[in-house]
């Protein structure tokens, strides 16, 4: 899905779109929260925040400091909804954890997270889950609320020894289950290209990553498990001719194995925040763009999400031929 960095957020709420907006305000405390939980990661990490509003300094200068981006005294805990126990989450360094913060207007180090491993929590696909803040100084608890996704299977395309079927006029149709839960759906690809240098036994290998559709939804009301998704046939030949520039010098494959589908699916709350998003963008939407949030108080979002990944796809014989000699890449080399 989106990468949401609700630092931003929080800023933009502060900021607003007028043109005659204060950078200084009076002084409040409004926290943001974000986290995504997801069943099969090993562990869960959730981001706790304060934006500012200050009577003296710039919202643009405390971003730069780091201890005023972060509560002294926070705790965290997930409340684990199958049996209502509380499990405390270590607060720890993200940078150190493999994740530093992205570039921008806020501090980079240290990058404050709050995690808890999944052998110790144990998050069960169906199952609710609240997020709980005590920021201390007597302020009240920060609560947020999701339920746990359950597993996604990839229906079609099939495994087949045939290959996958993308035709210039003809649409490709990806179908796959997902638990009702599950609102809001981003499908990818990634392509594995092998690349050989003629006139040698030099070999090279490319990785694109294709993204095929965003933010799908499911039909209003639909009770089914089953969500399916078309695309242009065509799509798939557009996007190699942009990510890759004619080469005389070698010859390109796409072999059996070469591709891999993925469906990225997240809960309702992500569905409404960019229903939220949609709504009030473009010239007729709202000067001062409500946020969505599903926290008791501030700002942030708390939902779970999950993911399938189903490798090894190749492109079938029809596809092989449009590689080769169709409008949109038969100057790529393919073979």
């Amino acid at each position: 899905m989106k990468k949401l960095f609700f630092a931003v957020v929080s800023l933009v709420f502060v900021l607003g779109c007028s043109n005659d907006f204060e950078l200084t305000d009076a002084w409040k405390d409004i926290p943001v929260v974000y986290g995504f939980l997801n069943q099969k990661d090993t562990a869960h990490y959730v981001r706790v925040e304060k934006a500012f509003l200050d009577p003296v300094t710039s919202a643009l200068t405390i971003a730069k400091i780091a201890d005023s981006l972060y509560y002294k005294d926070a705790t965290v805990f997930l409340e684990r909804g199958s049996d209502n126990k509380r499990f405390q989450l270590e607060r720890v360094d993200g940078a150190l954890e493999g994740y530093p913060r992205d570039t921008g207007i806020f501090a980079q180090n240290p990058n404050i997270l709050y995690k808890i491993k999944q052998s110790t929590i144990n998050l069960k696909p169906g199952e609710t889950c609240k997020v709980i803040i005590e920021r201390g100084e007597n302020l009240p608890e920060v609560t947020g609320q999701t339920v746990i996704l359950g597993a996604l299977e990839i229906s079609t395309p099939k495994q087949s020894i045939t290959g996958v079927h993308f035709k210039t006029g003809d649409q490709f149709s990806m179908t796959w289950i997902a638990p009702t839960e599950a609102q809001i759906f981003d499908l990818s690809a990634t392509i594995r290209i092998r690349e050989e240098v003629i006139g040698s036994t030099e070999v090279r290998n490319r990785t694109l990553n294709w993204s095929i559709a965003r933010n799908v939804k499911r039909n209003p009301g639909s009770t089914s498990d089953f969500v399916s998704k078309s695309v242009p046939g065509s799509s798939f030949f557009k996007f190699l001719a942009d990510n890759l520039t004619p080469d005389p010098t070698v010859n390109r494959y796409i072999t059996s194995t070469g591709i891999d589908f993925r469906v990225d699916g997240a809960g309702a709350e992500v569905n409404e925040y960019n229903d939220v998003l949609n709504a009030n963008s473009g010239i007729s939407g709202a000067e001062l763009i409500p946020v969505y949030t599903n926290m008791s108080e501030g700002f942030g979002l708390f939902p779970s999400r999950g993911f399938i990944i189903e490798k090894g796809y190749g492109p079938n014989q029809v596809t092989r031929d449009s590689l080769i000699g169709g409008q949109y890449t038969r100057n790529l080399g393919f073979k």
